[in-house]
This record gives structure tokens, C-alpha cells and sequence, in this order.
């Protein structure tokens, strides 16, 4: 069975008070219908989606041709992973200060082609 779009409540109660549809909720408690028997509608939409990434937060938005069916907003890692980088960089310099086996400082690996922890933490959620 093909998911429905968006119904009204009137035709979602009726669904479910005839047997074909469960009424169900996600983990992030976002209520829907899980349909037992096919509901004999056979209407293709043309749905896109569309993602604006950015730094602390992507947008994302599901549209088909008569309006907008859902938009959102992900918070990205941006700054934890910024906080852990500079966390790691603050014990590896003071490391260095006391009498213990450490490695020599590295220039040249920084360069090239490197992407950032922080930025790649962010695409990898997207």
C-alpha cells in the first residue's frame, strides 16, 4: 500500500473507527495512521524535497504542487564538536608543557584537503 498524503480528521476518524487505519504515534510523538486495508485512492502527487544547509541549523521542507506538507529545522553539532576539537587541542598543548612521552607538533598534516571535523559532522547528519 502507497502512503496517503494528508487527510482531513473527519476522514482519518472514520478510518479508524471502520477498522482500516491503527492510530499510532513516533518516537518524536508525531501522530499518525497506519493503514490495515487499502483505501482504494490511487492519487500520484508530485512531491519534492528541499534541504538549506547551514551552519548551526539545516532546514529541510516537503512540498507537493497544492502547498507545503511539512517543514523543519535540524540542529546540527556545529558547536559540540567545536567545543570537543578545542578541548582535545587545550590537553594536547598542555601535554606538551609537562614531562611526559609526547608526540612532536605537526604543521604540514593541516593543509590540503582536509575537511574540518565540524563541518563534516554536519554534512554526515544531513
Amino acid at each position: 500500500m502507497a502512503p496517503l498524503s494528508p487527510t482531513t480528521p473527519a476522514k482519518a476518524r472514520k478510518l479508524i473507527q471502520s477498522g482500516g487505519a491503527i492510530p499510532k504515534r513516533d518516537t518524536l510523538g508525531t501522530f499518525y495512521l497506519q493503514l490495515t486495508t487499502p483505501t482504494g485512492e490511487t492519487i500520484a502527487h508530485e512531491t519534492s524535497v528541499g534541504i538549506d544547509p547551514g551552519t548551526r541549523y539545516s532546514g529541510v521542507g516537503v512540498q507537493p504542487s497544492q502547498g507545503t506538507l511539512w517543514m523543519g529545522h535540524l540542529g546540527l553539532p556545529f558547536s559540540v564538536v567545536k567545543q570537543a576539537m578545542k578541548r582535545r587541542w587545550h590537553s594536547r598543548r598542555f601535554r606538551r608543557y609537562r614531562k611526559t612521552p609526547q608526540r612532536p607538533v605537526r604543521f604540514l598534516h593541516r593543509t590540503g584537503h582536509k575537511i574540518p571535523p565540524s563541518i563534516k559532522a554536519n554534512r554526515e547528519l544531513e
